[in-house]
């Protein structure tokens, strides 16, 4: 039987909760099907970083690189550190380290009530958004001069190459094309970002002649904001830049029901996948048993896509739809159900297929 090592990181706050509830439901998978999984808990966390003044040790990369076959991260911040230090260190960390280029956030309606929106069907809001994840203003590129002064001036660089932008866009057409999807639209701020943003229409043109059957178009994102909102169901997969991209995740998470419910997957395609909580860390709701753990457990069911489980993925998916259709679900959502019953719910779902 193949055997899966799974590395993860429940972080700060009301992390430690809902990554619980995700871990319950793997053991019971594994327990139903044998799907071979093993997950181990690392305690890199605000905690961690405040007694050992260390993020993430420098050789956990290359342990994951060598040792995982993919990541589970869940949330992070804490107001004891209120530059965020360790949470970059870790996240970007990880995505340098790694070199994960390709961010995949799928935003994707499962019942109509999750949507604030009115008029909006299930079926009207299911696509994917692919966000380049190491070039652009994530160069950290810039400075100050005269600092502190009334003359300061401060400057950012958006910093992209050819051939990072080239291997972004064809393994988005790959992804896209392996997903069956058949439409993606390029967002960018062209218009006005004259120099990078021009680099990305003419990469994207090169690389759609090697996908005939895929259809290629074009918006703004000052645009392509308002036209997700009044007409999500035109969209298929949207392709497009850091700064911009980030934009559009809060307004996919926005369409299909909120924080409790996001997740993303950093990927590089020659090393491992780490799939993140999108949510915030709420420190102060910590172990009130009030937190959502949807988008841990969404999370799972795209890693067990991800692994070639697909049939445990499969069950899974029913499951929370299950719940959505029973309204079992947190306060943030209109429900009344706590952290621990949600993932309770969910594993008797699984347990009760044949």
């Amino acid at each position: 039987m193949k055997r899966f090592r799974i590395a993860v990181i429940p972080g700060d706050g009301i992390g430690t909760e809902i990554i619980a509830q995700s871990l319950k439901v793997i053991d019971t998978l594994n327990k139903k099907y044998n799907s071979g999984i093993e997950t181990t808990i690392f305690p890199y966390s605000a905690e961690y970083y405040l007694q050992t003044g260390v993020s993430l040790p420098d050789e956990f990369a290359k342990e994951l690189e060598k040792n995982y076959d993919a990541a589970l991260i869940g949330t992070f911040g804490d107001p004891r550190i209120p530059d965020m230090k360790h949470a970059k260190e870790i996240i970007l960390g990880l995505r340098s380290k790694l070199n994960l280029f390709l961010n995949i956030q799928t935003v994707k309606l499962y019942e109509e009530w999750l949507c604030p929106l009115k008029n909006i069907q299930s079926d009207d809001v299911d696509f994917v958004i692919f966000k380049e994840n190491r070039e652009g203003f994530y160069t950290n590129s810039g400075g100050f001069l005269k600092k502190g002064t009334d003359e300061e001036v401060a400057i950012q660089s958006s910093v992209y190459t050819y051939k990072g932008i080239r291997r972004f866009i064809n393994e988005a057409f790959k992804f896209s094309q392996k997903m069956g999807r058949k439409k993606i639209c390029l967002v960018d701020k062209s218009n006005m970002l004259s120099y990078t943003h021009d680099l990305w229409e003419r990469v994207i043109s090169q690389v759609a002649n090697e996908f005939p059957d895929i259809k290629t178009s074009h918006l703004y994102i000052d645009t392509a904001a308002v036209h997700i909102i009044q007409n999500p169901s035109k969209f298929d997969v949207v392709l497009t830049t850091s700064i911009c991209g980030d934009i559009l995740s809060n307004i996919g998470i926005f369409l299909q029901g909120g924080n409790g419910l996001a997740f993303s997957c950093d990927i590089n395609t020659d090393v491992l996948v780490v799939f993140r909580i999108l949510q915030g860390s709420a420190v102060k709701h910590a172990g009130h048993n009030t937190a959502n753990p949807m988008g841990a457990i969404f999370a799972v069911q795209k890693m067990l896509q991800y692994l070639g489980l697909s049939n445990e993925a499969k069950v899974l998916e029913q499951s929370i739809i299950n719940a959505f259709k029973n309204h079992w679900v947190t306060m943030d959502l209109g429900g009344i159900i706590g952290t621990e019953e949600v993932g309770d719910y969910i594993v008797s779902f699984i347990e009760e297929q044949v």
